[in-house]
């Protein structure tokens, strides 16, 4: 029996893709992730604690708007590339990303230009500190768009792991260099401003690449002849307002924590919770990987009706990502303040924050990436439901814990909200699909296997 399970779980040759694109993903993720510890650390050194709250209220601001902009794009370019190409059609696909990208760059110069007016006209409703490094981000918001959205369409054509390189290696690598020289030339610390300015150019650089891979990797797929498929702007509208609902509460939930710990705390809250956020997601980190190549396997499978693969698929995301976490999260949980302490003294009162979020991250994971499981099989209402639920629950909360216990309340708004979501995700998972994406899931494969 064991030998069996073994066979039902872990063959085929879609598992071993899945296997082989999550070890490159990781790979690239690793690196990714020192990248982005040593950007942290290399601020903080650099910069005052302040400034540094400063920048990331203002990029937390543009992070939650970008999931506006891109209006559900990402996900839906994946799944509909990739369930066009379920078949081994060689379709040409590029009035997908065509017609996304109209819809995203026009939402996102409207955007701008009205928070620009915001920043002019009611400045108040805004941090103080932050006003300036505010005004400057917005050159940044139409790149991190376009980013985001050439990012998707290279993930739809089966590229995972090229398609991770220009925005996880790339644009780390350049602001790493000029951190470095702006370091080296300047005496006093830099402020969010200049720090604002090296992620701006570092984006553009990203996006230029983006650009070109995804025209290259997409020629294969041109027919002789032109398509005669026109892009459906009304159908796309439809399921990207889905989409973006989902993403922002889900995605946008922590954007919106630092929001209102500006707001309503300090920079110097923002700058903890921020910290202490970046550490925990160090638990999703294989599931991260493994999410890149997983969705649009699930998407051809899903359209193929494929059940028992679905399930072993689910089986292997969960555990291999549960598997991975349980360390990380005991080094995280047990050595708080030595870790903490690499960021500056400064962040010593920071620990029951990041024990909080380590903790929620690690019963998420234990749940499955149960947000790709609905959006990639065509389930964006269920998810919409279990989100709205879960937003609730933070925006509730966090207008009673953050202005007496700052960091620490909105760590505890956005764990509620993030496990209340997250449960009630895996439900209608188990309802709609059919597929049980926990680590519980197990014991289906136990039983058919014997």
């Amino acid at each position: 029996m064991p030998l069996n399970l073994m066979r039902t779980i872990f063959g085929g040759s879609d598992l071993k893709a899945l296997r082989g694109g999550a070890v490159f993903s990781l790979a690239i993720k690793v690196l990714a992730m020192l990248l982005s510890f040593f950007v942290i650390v290399l601020m903080n050194r650099l910069t005052s604690v302040t400034e540094f709250g400063a920048y990331m209220y203002a990029l937390s601001l543009i992070s939650l708007l970008r999931i506006v902009t891109v209006f559900g794009g990402e996900r839906w370019l994946v799944r509909e590339v990739a369930a066009s190409r379920s078949d081994g059609g060689q379709g040409d696909t590029k009035h997908l990303l065509k017609g996304v990208l109209v819809v995203a760059m026009v939402l996102s110069l409207i955007i701008a230009f009205a928070l620009y007016a915001v920043t002019e006209i009611a400045p108040w409703l805004l941090n103080g500190d932050a006003l300036d490094v505010v005004k400057l981000s917005l050159l940044l918001l139409p790149l991190v768009t376009l980013v985001t959205i050439y990012q998707a369409y290279i993930r739809g054509l089966s590229r995972a792991v090229v398609a991770q390189i220009p925005e996880a290696i790339i644009r780390p690598t350049l602001v790493i260099a000029g951190l470095s020289i702006v370091g080296f030339f300047t005496v006093i610390s830099i402020s969010a401003v200049e720090i604002m300015s090296l992620q701006i150019i570092a984006s553009l650089f990203a996006l230029v690449i983006l650009v070109l891979l995804a025209y290259s990797h997409s020629k294969p797929l041109t027919p002789t002849f032109p398509t005669t498929e026109k892009f459906s702007y009304r159908d796309f509208l439809r399921a990207g307002l889905a989409l973006v609902m989902i993403a922002v509460v889900i995605r946008g939930s922590s954007f919106v924590v630092s929001i209102l710990l500006g707001n309503m705390a300090s920079v110097t809250d923002v700058a903890m919770f921020t910290v202490s956020k970046r550490l925990s997601d160090l638990v999703t980190f294989m599931q991260a990987a493994i999410v890149m190549p997983l969705a649009p396997m699930i998407a051809q499978k899903f359209k193929q009706g494929k059940k028992q693969e679905l399930k072993r698929l689910a089986v292997v995301a969960s555990w291999g990502s549960f598997l991975f976490a349980l360390p990380i999260s005991a080094i995280l949980l047990f050595f708080p303040e030595w870790i903490l302490s690499v960021f500056g003294s400064q962040y010593k009162d920071a620990e029951h924050v990041l024990h909080i979020m380590v903790i929620t991250q690690l019963i998420t994971v234990s749940l499955g990436p149960v947000t790709i499981w609905l959006t990639m099989t065509n389930n964006e209402v269920a998810a919409i439901k279990a989100a709205v639920v879960g937003f609730i629950f933070l925006v509730a909360l966090s207008v009673v814990l953050i202005p007496g216990s700052g960091a620490t309340g909105g760590a505890l708004s956005f764990s509620t909200g993030l496990i209340v979501t997250q449960l009630l995700m895996l439900w209608f998972v188990m309802k709609k699909v059919q597929v049980d994406s926990s680590i519980l899931g197990l014991r289906y494969l136990v039983i058919s296997s014997k």
